[in-house]
């Protein structure tokens, strides 16, 4: 039995690998079922002494998912529905090289890049006074 305790890492990280499969991200709804069956999971586990491993093992994978799941949730920013041309308002107030011709476009709001803009590749207009 003290060896069971080495496949923790793996099991979360399937967990991890499952989330990543995902087609798309769940809803704090779904994510919120997740949370009842590992507690479920693991009160499955306390009460039935001869599936413990089997209980243990998929509350360390619901744990992965949880936990990738929350850190996306908690880092994740607005995204655009659809590709195409956008409007978008702000206050500017920095703009700095991202690399590879690209420009971080700092807004009052939020952070915005603007990718491939390089060599006339594509149409940028700051609207507002200079600095």
């Amino acid at each position: 039995m003290p060896r069971w305790a080495l496949w923790v890492p793996v099991l979360f990280a399937v967990g991890i690998a499952v989330y990543f499969e995902l087609p798309v991200d769940p809803p704090p709804p779904v994510a919120g079922l997740l949370a009842l069956a590992l507690g479920g999971a693991l009160a499955a586990a306390r009460l039935w002494p001869r599936g413990d491993l089997m209980f243990l093992a998929l509350a360390t994978i619901l744990a992965g998912i949880l936990a990738v799941w929350l850190a996306t949730w908690r880092v994740a920013a607005p995204v655009l529905a659809e590709t195409g041309w956008h409007d978008i308002d702000g206050r500017v107030v920095d703009i700095s090289r991202a690399g590879a011709g690209a420009h971080a476009i700092w807004l009052s709001d939020g952070e915005i890049i603007v990718r491939n803009l390089a060599a006339g590749r594509g149409r940028r207009r700051l609207v507002g006074a200079a600095r």
